[in-house]
């Protein structure tokens, strides 16, 4: 019974998560394209003509991933959706294209031309096996991912980190973690949301 209680927790927190992830993605998204609107004098009285976003999604086979393609599919914020996995995705969509791709050998035309790019990659050492393994899709992925980002215009990238990164951390998982969100910090991406 605990143990149930505790996945039901668990779950719960993570739900709360993405959802915050996505709703304050828009209202942040919304602000921004506001004061860009207002500068260039498409602003008009307080209202805004929204255009709908593309967005991109890298890792979307994991628990996390999943849950927010649903999301974005079913967002009107976003008229299409794209995801990069490296074995098959079983979601269906019509706002939803599905790319299967070597992470090793990823390429700028790889990526298609969008407004946002989630990245949710993430592994454990139990599935990673090694050390290398693990920084391979936590620390090396995303951060190839984000320079192809850049060199491709998409203008926001939005990465999936963990509590407690540091790069000086005791705990392995930590240090990588911590890394990766300085490096990305360094890459001076057009606009970086952490979370």
């Amino acid at each position: 019974l605990l143990l149930h209680d505790l996945q039901n927790k668990v779950h719960g927190v993570v739900m709360y998560s993405i959802n915050m992830l996505v709703s304050n993605y828009i209202i942040l998204s919304k602000s921004y394209l506001c004061s860009v609107w207002k500068w260039t004098g498409a602003y008009d009285k307080g209202e805004i003509k929204m255009t709908k976003r593309v967005a991109i999604v890298v890792g979307a086979t994991g628990f996390t991933g999943q849950y927010l393609v649903k999301q974005l599919c079913e967002s009107k914020e976003y008229a299409a959706v794209s995801v990069i996995v490296r074995r098959d995705f079983s979601y269906k969509h019509a706002k939803l294209d599905v790319q299967v791709k070597d992470f090793d050998r990823l390429e700028e035309n790889d990526l298609d031309l969008a407004d946002d790019l989630f990245c949710c990659l993430g592994t454990t050492m139990k599935k990673a096996k090694s050390k290398e393994n693990f920084e391979r899709v936590d620390l090396e992925y995303p951060l190839r991912i984000a320079s192809l980002a850049k060199k491709r215009g998409i203008p926001n990238f939005h990465i999936i980190s963990a509590v407690g990164s540091n790069k000086k951390s005791p705990f392995f998982y930590s240090q990588v973690k911590g890394r990766m969100e300085e490096a990305l910090i360094e890459m001076e991406l057009p606009h970086l949301f952490i979370y």
